[in-house]
């Protein structure tokens, strides 16, 4: 028996299986844990690129709005069809639920989309909004932009004030 043993070489069909059974088992909970880190990346830069979006959103309106001044800002909450709006008579009909006009560009939500329209071209900025709500109080001085946007289940509203100078 002795003589046989020391003939052997290699490693049998059955060490072989309980080698890779072993190592699976070690290995798939390393696996799972970089699958799942993974994917909390991919949501959280959804999450934060969204939120990105909204805030350069809010910074482009808030420099019109300066250069145009807070008359020439309106705030349209209407579910009327652009091509009704003067200034946007050219555009394929849709049905907003919010428009802001500053100067001669429009900002207006629809399907959970945000689009810009400016010199008869239609920009879709970001999508995932809920939200795109203007308020100007009666006084003049201020203008508040709040905007919701949902990404991966989350809700997050920013809110932006500009004041008249």
């Amino acid at each position: 028996m002795k003589h046989k043993l020391k003939n052997r070489k290699g490693f049998s069909l059955l060490e072989t299986m309980l080698a890779l059974a072993i190592l699976s088992v070690v290995t798939l909970p390393a696996y799972m844990a970089l699958i799942s880190g993974y994917k909390l990346f991919d949501r959280e830069t959804k999450y934060q690129s969204a939120i990105s979006d909204v805030q350069i959103f809010n910074e482009e309106v808030n420099t019109r709005v300066r250069v145009a001044g807070f008359k020439d800002t309106e705030h349209i909450n209407t579910t009327a069809r652009l091509d009704q709006i003067e200034g946007l008579r050219n555009t394929a009909p849709r049905n907003p639920t919010n428009i802001l006009r500053i100067s001669d560009t429009f900002y207006y939500l629809n399907d959970r989309a945000l689009y810009r329209y400016k010199d008869s071209t239609e920009y879709k900025m970001f999508e995932n909004v809920l939200s795109f709500v203007i308020e100007k109080p009666e006084d003049g001085q201020m203008l508040t932009l709040k905007v919701t946007v949902e990404v991966n289940g989350r809700q997050e509203t920013i809110k932006t004030s500009f004041r008249q100078y």
